[in-house]
């Protein structure tokens, strides 16, 4: 994580430069400022449970930009971190997610935006950030339909989330495509013969589901139960007393 984060200043230039990340003809994008400073944002979460990855990628950042002397590209940059979250959900909310994406899009001087932490996020803002051709990178996001129309996606994705035609999002991470098969591999060599599945319904827990079920029948293992986990503690309860009548031998968990 470190090496990457240390690259993301530089390669943001870059690509707004070259295309914001896709080649050829340059993406429709909000004009840059022939001079002055440049503005980099992150949106990430600074409440609820991903707070310290938000501040070990805003600290990345900083070292970054410090190793770079706040420089690339012969231009000086700003770095102006976002929070996603809000006090009420203690977590990420779409509201935020796209009050930020905004506030990027509307600042003349932004030539990048590092987020979002979860793929949910993403999915609400790489449609207004591709719209203003502003290149975007996540950290983190794994959910495959951002990216590709591979088993995990839903209908009309990827194309919904750009508008522009164009490509101006990049991950840093492998997509759960990789996760789904390394996962399936790992409880085959464990010797795991009754697996069962759960997960949440968010974005990406749900697609690595479909995906980890995908996988387990192109191997031939067969999942006992395939459950969307509960949030209330008796809920909890009865689902893991189902699965263990089902004579589940391990548990898959994706969310």
């Amino acid at each position: 994580m470190r090496r990457s984060i240390l690259a993301v200043v530089p390669a943001l230039l870059t690509c707004v430069t070259l295309a914001a990340c896709g080649g050829g003809d340059p993406v429709p994008a909000a004009t840059v400022p022939a001079d002055g400073t440049l503005t980099i944002y992150s949106s990430l979460p600074l409440r609820g449970g991903l707070r310290p990855q938000t501040l070990a990628v805003q600290q990345g950042i900083r070292l970054a930009l410090e190793e770079h002397r706040a420089r690339a590209g012969g231009r000086s940059i700003r770095y102006v971190p976002l929070d996603d979250s809000e006090p009420e959900a203690a977590a990420w909310t779409p509201g935020q997610a796209a009050a930020n994406a905004r506030l990027a899009v509307e600042d003349p001087s932004t030539i990048g935006y590092i987020g979002d932490l979860e793929s949910g996020a993403s999915a609400v803002t790489i449609p207004i950030l591709n719209a203003a051709g502003i290149a975007q990178i996540s950290p983190s996001n794994t959910y495959v339909g951002l990216t590709t129309a591979e088993p995990g996606s839903m209908k009309g994705e990827p194309d919904k989330y750009y508008p522009s035609g164009r490509r101006t999002f990049v991950r840093l991470v492998p997509r759960d495509t990789v996760q789904g098969a390394a996962l399936v591999s790992q409880i085959r060599a464990d010797g795991c013969q009754r697996p069962a599945l759960v997960h949440d319904d968010e974005r990406y827990g749900a697609g690595l589901s479909r995906i980890i079920e995908d996988r387990a029948n192109a191997a031939g293992v067969q999942l006992v139960a395939d459950l969307s986990v509960g949030s209330r503690p008796e809920e909890l309860r009865a689902q893991a007393a189902a699965i263990a009548a089902d004579g589940a031998d391990c548990v898959l968990y994706a969310g």
